[in-house]
């Protein structure tokens, strides 16, 4: 799929505007879900992702974590992350989970 964008530079705009998009996209529900997990001391948080690109659910997934770790160290709060284990059901772009993973 590079290969075949690279000789398209606007295919290849497109490629990673729709990246972005997806990635805010699952970044914002990441956050949020974090968010509910903390006020309600959830420990565990098994998520499921279906039709999703599997490499751009799992960078949300760890961003939103980081971000939050950076956030609290920031403001000296500490803040309790749940564990997460995320499921991905009929991903997009397979072959690129081994890179992100």
């Amino acid at each position: 799929m590079l290969r075949r964008t690279a000789r398209r530079p606007s295919a290849a705009l497109e490629l990673v505007g729709s990246f972005l998009e997806e990635f805010r996209a699952w970044q914002r529900a990441f956050l949020s879900l974090l968010r509910l997990a903390t006020e309600q001391g959830v420990r565990q948080l098994r998520v499921g992702v279906t039709g999703a690109s599997l490499p751009v659910a799992e960078l949300a997934v760890a961003d939103a974590l980081a971000t939050v770790e950076r956030a609290s160290e920031f403001y000296g709060i500490t803040v309790a992350l749940p564990d997460i284990e995320l499921l991905c059901a009929s991903p997009r772009y397979v072959e690129l989970a081994p890179f992100v993973s």
